[in-house]
């Protein structure tokens, strides 16, 4: 059974973009995906929603969530500083 918040790989052979995708929902026929990775299993934001058939998505590999790395994680930091800031100064 597909879980909506699981991530999967598509097979190589798959049409496709390789990267990781999240399932954002299904129905009894389809399940619908979220790009959320790169073919390198990067956080990326691509805003691509592709749907599969539960057959096709059997063929795909589970996969853990991309992580944003290093990089991401001191953005998210300083963007919350930032916004702590402007709710402070801006009252």
């Amino acid at each position: 059974m597909v879980a909506v918040a699981e991530h999967y790989r598509p097979p190589p052979e798959s049409d496709l973009e390789a990267g990781v995708y999240r399932v954002v929902g299904q129905d009894d026929d389809r399940v619908t995906l979220l790009r959320v990775g790169d073919a390198a299993e990067r956080r990326a934001v691509t805003g691509e929603v592709v749907s599969v058939s539960h057959e096709e998505l059997a063929g795909f590999d589970l996969v853990r969530e991309p992580s944003s790395g290093l990089a991401g994680f001191v953005g998210n930091v300083v963007q919350g500083l930032v916004w702590t800031f402007k709710g402070v100064f801006h009252r």
